[in-house]
């Protein structure tokens, strides 16, 4: 089912170029009217369900959105049973590194193994 509006945008790091926006919010009359056009997409949340205002322009009705143009996405399930706590197992160990320069980057070693978990980009430090 296509969800009108909906379009496939290729984004690119120009900041003006232009997307559809998905905005998520409470179904309630301070975020009213709600939207699907080109260029934004309204999700909302009722109740634990999730919707997608399909008509553009929606003013907030009190009820269930679905009766007021919103499509169900995802709706909320029972409550599962309760599960049993177990017990609080022991601290596990520290982990033990040290830091360390090799030219322009920094070394993490973990001790006592030597492994070398991480190494910095280079880093031209305060000039």
């Amino acid at each position: 089912m296509a969800i009108k509006g909906l379009k496939s945008t290729q984004l690119a790091n120009d900041p003006t170029t232009s997307a559809l926006k998905f905005n998520f919010k409470t179904y309630e009359q301070k975020n009213s009217p709600f939207y699907n056009n080109s260029t934004n997409i309204d999700f909302v949340t009722y109740n634990g369900s999730l919707y997608v205002c399909v008509e553009n322009g929606v003013s907030f009705k009190a009820g269930d959105p679905a009766n007021n143009g919103f499509l169900l996405l995802v709706e909320k399930g029972k409550d599962g049973r309760q599960g049993v706590d177990g017990k609080e197992g022991p601290m596990g160990p520290m982990p033990n590194y040290t830091l360390s320069f090799d030219g322009k980057q920094m070394v993490v070693v973990e001790q006592p193994t030597g492994i070398r978990k991480a190494v910095s980009p280079d880093l031209t430090g305060p000039v």
